[in-house]
Formats: C-alpha cells, sequence, structure tokens
C-alpha cells in the first residue's frame, strides 16, 4: 500500500472521509 506510515496518506485519508461526512450533514440539513 503506497504512502504507508506517511503523514500526508493519512491525512488525505481523514480529509475524505471528513468530506463525506459534510456532504451528508448538508443533504440531511439544507442550508435553504
Amino acid at each position: 500500500m503506497p504512502g504507508r506510515g506517511s503523514p500526508r496518506g493519512h491525512s488525505d485519508q481523514r480529509v475524505a472521509q471528513m468530506v463525506q461526512q459534510r456532504k451528508l450533514y448538508v443533504q440531511s440539513n439544507p442550508l435553504d
């Protein structure tokens, strides 16, 4: 698995997870 032990790969995964959660949050709580 490339990027193993690399902080950047881990942070990229975290960011992707946060983005997914944000999408779900926006879907369940529309701002408009």
